[in-house]
Parts: structure tokens; C-alpha cells; sequence
């Protein structure tokens, strides 16, 4: 769910992730937009902080790869089950193929 209408995030290319971050001034209309394939690196995005203080880097891939380490998700996920929703047959082989060389088999 992102605070942008979908109408207004297509124009930015297809996508299968789309972050969208928002400043929180004025009318809240200022969105910053990053779609993303199944198949791309999560994005590094610029979160604006409060003034003076400038706006920061967060780099999603990163946070998201830490996390699946730190928290043992690859010893309580089921691989084994398809996704939901489900992925194209193509995007489908590459996961697979991309499960079997990270867990090594």
C-alpha cells in the first residue's frame, strides 16, 4: 500500500514493488517514487528528514538482507510452497533457480 494513486505511479515504468516515500509538508502531494521488477536490486531511497537536518540514504536491499540473515528466515521459510500472489512461470524458474543457488542446492 502507497499513499501515491496507482494512476499516478504507472507513468514511472512497470513494477512488481513500488516504494514511494512522502514529505510530510504542505499538502503532502510531494511523492518520491522508485518501482522496482521482481528481478532488480531493492533501491537505495532518500528519506527527507525534519530541517536543518539533511535527507538520508536507506539502502532497502541492504536492510532487507540483513534482516533475513539476523533473523534465521532461511531456516523457517517453506520454499517449497508457491508464492502469493503467484509469479509469471518465467519469474517463477528464475526464484527457483535463484533459491537453489542460495541455499545451496
Amino acid at each position: 500500500m502507497v499513499a501515491v494513486p496507482e494512476w499516478a505511479a504507472r507513468p514511472h515504468g512497470p513494477y512488481d514493488y513500488l516504494v514511494c516515500v512522502n514529505q510530510a509538508v504542505g499538502l503532502r502531494d510531494l511523492f518520491q517514487l522508485y518501482p522496482r521488477r521482481w528481478r532488480e536490486r531493492l533501491p537505495r531511497i532518500r528519506l527527507p528528514l525534519a530541517a536543518p537536518d539533511p535527507d538520508i540514504v536507506l539502502d532497502i536491499q541492504a536492510v532487507l538482507s540483513h534482516t533475513y540473515e539476523a533473523g534465521g528466515y532461511a531456516e523457517s521459510l517453506n520454499y517449497a510452497i508457491p508464492c502469493v500472489p503467484p509469479l509469471s512461470p518465467e519469474d517463477q524458474t528464475w526464484a527457483d533457480a535463484l533459491i537453489r543457488q542460495v541455499m545451496g542446492r
